[in-house]
């Protein structure tokens, strides 16, 4: 905060890299789409000062790189950004700022914006006819290495952090700039209890990412809600990327399995060997790959010895683990726990994939796409509550505009802010970006109290089952989450509970910039009509079209 003594109050000219602190606009607003990216196509009225009314047509995300009086540069992303061509200045929403956390205040007449150790100022004055207003110099980035959420600097408790990641291993958390002890965390400590390690045989790992997939199937207690019983996890031996499938029969494996290495070698991989047990849908599906002239060698583990395909093996241990901890956090009920496991299950693989276990490695998620995850930055707690948008095409005047639903994960080729959500009233899973969070849990939601869900962790309700029976014909498909290729990202590291970590400034891999900074940008709010106005409503500028409400 000491450099806020030299920052000059400037007077400069209107240039495309003029940014108004606005304090009525609901939403930051811009009249240049050039670097706009992830962006919807829209079309909402905006009534401006003259009373005329002008249309935004996108709104997406957009990174800025400020140039402040003071010498500082700073780089940061805002999200909710409409495109609104007419628009004849670019418009910065003060109270988009302060809806993620930042406190909105002055020095002299400078306006600020601050987070943590963070701070923006509108430092350039524009004279008016009877006073003034203040803005600042934003340039548009393009989008390579642009981040919206989780931005360096920004403070978030481990304990939050934790449970967004779906509880991972307590290890990991080094990684991380800690301000405080760790803590060991209750529903981890539930659910992962479990026998002392053993030795294992080392086995060689491919080079060649895609080229060698370790399979093993397990089983639950319950069928989920699409009548799935069955996981199958298929591992990349070089890079420890995993898909996550869900089956009615474990004779669905082959059909499984070859539409995933079809959908493979599409992206320019080759897969060419498949290590797994001879158990017997996989003696199947080397039997129908082998019709269909797939070319794939077929390498089985001897009986007895798992270890062999133990990597694959051990992920299922892990993932039910954290399965079963993000239930307790959620507190569900043991109906919802048999209902969603799989969607639990979808969920706990995208996040492991997304981890970064040691520094200056890669998760095993950019290693095998060589590319970054949408979702990665727009993280929430399996189980929190949230009120979406419904979207019908006539709404009765006096008919609620949204629903209440709880968050179950991130849905797939769709934008990182796009989830998926359970409705507890029609049993259905839907997916949407229009959300609003409740910031509670669904215990908290229900009043479940937290004893209530030690009985059911207890009696283990996700048991894993490993056999080698031959189960009946193949089937065709599942209602719940499919094959998990979860899109790519850039993953901070991961951490267990404690109080507060700051995430650090550092570039995990070529593509990202090293220069990161704080997330700006409003709570989505099912809006079809937007007003804007000066930042003082009683002061205004004599010429232009300045954006206010009416």
């Amino acid at each position: 905060m000491a450099n806020m003594d030299k920052w000059k109050s400037e007077e400069m000219k209107l240039t495309p890299q003029t940014w108004f602190g606005d304090s009525a606009a609901s939403t930051h607003m811009c009249n240049d789409d050039t670097n706009l990216y992830d962006y919807d196509v829209i079309r909402e009225e905006i009534k401006v000062g003259s009373g005329k009314t002008i249309v935004a047509t996108k709104i997406g995300k957009l990174k800025l790189r400020v140039k402040q009086t003071n010498g500082k540069v700073i780089m940061m992303v805002l999200t909710k950004v409409k495109f609104v061509p007419e628009l004849w200045c670019n418009l910065f929403s003060l109270t988009a700022a302060m809806d993620k956390g930042f406190d909105l205040g002055n020095q002299g007449r400078i306006i600020t914006v601050t987070h943590g150790s963070t701070t923006i100022g509108f430092d350039r004055i524009f004279p008016t006819s009877s006073g003034f207003i203040m803005a600042a110099e934003m340039e548009q980035m393009t989008a390579e290495g642009a981040y919206a959420v989780l931005e360096a600097g920004r403070e978030i408790s481990i304990a939050k952090f934790h449970e967004m990641y779906a509880h991972p291993g307590e290890a990991i958390p080094y990684n991380l700039k800690l301000q405080s002890k760790l803590e060991k965390c209750e529903n981890c400590a539930l659910a992962k209890s479990r026998q002392a390690n053993i030795s294992k045989e080392p086995v060689d790992r491919s080079e060649v990412p895609g080229e060698e997939l370790m399979i093993d199937i397990s089983s639950v207690k319950k069928k989920s809600a699409g009548g799935n019983k069955f996981w199958l996890q298929v591992m990349d031996n070089a890079s420890d990327f995993i898909f996550s499938m869900f089956l009615k029969k474990k004779s669905e494996t082959s059909a499984k399995m070859i539409a995933l290495v079809k959908d493979l070698n599409a992206k320019g991989f080759k897969v060419k060997k498949i290590r797994c047990d001879r158990a017997g849908e996989n003696m199947k599906f080397q039997d129908e790959a082998k019709n269909e002239g797939r070319g794939l060698t077929f390498e089985f583990t001897a009986p007895n010895t798992p270890q062999r395909n133990g990597r694959v093996k051990r992920k299922f241990a892990t993932a039910f683990g954290r399965v079963r901890a993000m239930m307790n956090t959620a507190r569900m009920t043991e109906t919802m726990r048999g209902n969603l496991w799989a969607e639990a299950a979808d969920t706990a693989t995208k996040l492991d994939t997304a981890l970064v276990y040691q520094r200056g490695e890669q998760s095993s998620h950019q290693k095998f796409w060589k590319r970054e995850a949408r979702f990665a930055r727009h993280l929430r707690t399996f189980g929190e509550m949230a009120v979406i948008k419904v979207h019908t095409k006539i709404k009765g005047k006096l008919k609620d505009r949204g629903r209440t639903v709880m968050f179950v994960g991130y849905a797939d080729n769709s934008s990182g802010d796009t989830y998926k959500f359970y409705d507890p009233k029609t049993k259905r899973i839907s997916s949407s970006r229009d959300v609003s969070w409740l910031n509670k849990s669904y215990g908290d939601w229900k009043g479940i109290k937290k004893t209530n869900t030690l009985r059911l962790t207890q009696e283990i309700l996700l048991e894993t089952v490993h056999d080698n029976d031959i189960t009946q014909a193949p089937t065709t498909h599942t209602n719940d989450a499919n094959t998990t290729a979860p899109e790519p990202g850039p993953i901070p590291t991961a951490a267990a509970p404690a109080e507060t970590a700051t995430i650090p400034a550092v570039q995990l891999d070529s593509g990202a910039n090293p220069q990161r900074a704080p997330q700006f940008g409003p709570t989505p709010q099912p809006a079809t009509t937007t007003t804007a106005r000066s930042m003082e409503p009683s002061r205004q500028i004599s010429t232009g079209q300045m954006a206010r409400s009416d």
